[in-house]
């Protein structure tokens, strides 16, 4: 059911983001799970309420506020209902959402002044979560928003359209292996949550692709990505070491264990899941191939010692409290006995160095 139509007064303007106040009151939108209310705020924001739930819908929040009004609610709900509404707006927004963990997975590597005037591009950012994020991480940097979802840039345009941000784009990407031709010249990229999603016999075409399009000195960070050889996986069922088995084995225990999810996943279906995740490892082989050598940078500023460290400081709803800190301290005994880390994220930034290794 659609929304009823409003009007709006002139825009209000907060540096280069624009709110727009409401003449008309609350508008409620009607969906077979539930009943979204939104109000308009004073301070440009709009209050979300989620009445009449379906039993088993899986939401956690019912009442919170978001930058976003009916328009960018309305794609969102078109394309898989509420669920997928509220986990989109509380993922940019919440207090586990995009921007602190973006803060982090940046600036503990690099300064801002690396990243001023500058053109950074957000690979595979689904709904513009991470991409709207880093608009507010990065107020002088230009980003460009790249997915293979047309109806993720449509939600994409309209926050774009909602907030007035200029000087952020998003281009609707044909290939799981190669940039766009129509991209312009990129000095930073980022691939956040999204690399364990691609293909094995995706991500070294796609690797090589942007690492040749980066300029010497530009930084390529991949994080959020879970851990290909963690003890306990994140994206399938927590087996503790089902990620040491043979693929056809842990395929088949995954099916069986997280049947309400995989049940009926075919095995690139899994993978496409992000079940196997990276590895610094494997990426470093990758972007070895090429003429140009990775240099990995190491997390040492907002107060971040390690990566263990940086995991530990950006939560995610999947590892919270008292597990998360019996874990960490599990990773900092198996680092300082091995020499390896294995915490369940990867967050790396590398920087593209000469051929010979020149930065």
């Amino acid at each position: 059911m659609k929304p009823e139509e409003n009007q709006f007064d002139s825009p209000i303007w907060f540096g280069d983001i624009i709110f727009y106040h409401r003449k008309t009151a609350m508008i409620t939108i009607k969906r077979p799970e539930a009943t979204i209310l939104i109000e308009p705020l004073e301070n440009g924001k709009f209050q979300y309420q989620l009445k009449n739930l379906a039993p088993g819908l899986g939401v956690q929040e019912t009442s919170f506020e978001s930058f976003y009004g009916e328009k960018v609610a309305q794609a969102i709900l078109d394309m898989e209902g509420v669920y997928r509404l509220v986990k989109e707006l509380r993922r940019e927004e919440g207090p586990f959402g995009m921007e602190k963990a973006l803060r982090y997975y940046t600036l503990s590597f690099l300064p801002e002044e690396d990243f001023a005037g500058k053109r950074l591009l957000d690979f595979a950012c689904g709904c513009g979560s991470s991409t709207m994020a880093l608009s507010r991480i990065f107020p002088d940097t230009f980003i460009t928003g790249i997915d293979r979802m047309e109806d993720c840039i449509h939600v994409c345009n309209l926050k774009k359209e909602q907030l007035g941000l200029e000087r952020v784009s998003f281009i609707a990407s044909t290939s799981d292996t190669r940039l766009p031709d129509s991209l312009e010249q990129i000095d930073h990229c980022i691939i956040c949550a999204s690399y364990e999603h691609f293909l094995p016999s995706e991500r070294r075409p796609l690797l090589h692709d942007i690492w040749g399009r980066l300029p010497t000195g530009g930084v390529l960070f991949i994080c959020q990505t879970p851990h290909r050889y963690s003890p306990i996986g994140t994206h399938g069922a927590r087996v503790p070491m089902l990620n040491y088995l043979p693929d056809s084995l842990a395929f088949r225990i995954d099916r069986w264990i997280a049947k309400d999810w995989h049940g009926q996943f075919t095995d690139e279906e899994i993978l496409r899941a992000g079940f196997r995740g990276g590895s610094m490892e494997e990426i470093g082989a990758i972007l070895q191939e090429t003429d140009f050598l990775p240099f990995f940078l190491e997390p040492n500023r907002l107060g971040v010692k390690d990566s263990i460290h940086l995991w530990m400081l950006t939560k995610d709803i999947s590892n919270l409290g008292t597990l998360k800190r019996i874990y960490g301290a599990f990773c900092r005994v198996f680092k300082t006995v091995t020499g390896l880390t294995i915490e369940p994220y990867v967050n790396l930034a590398i920087r593209k160095t000469g051929p010979t290794g020149l930065k």
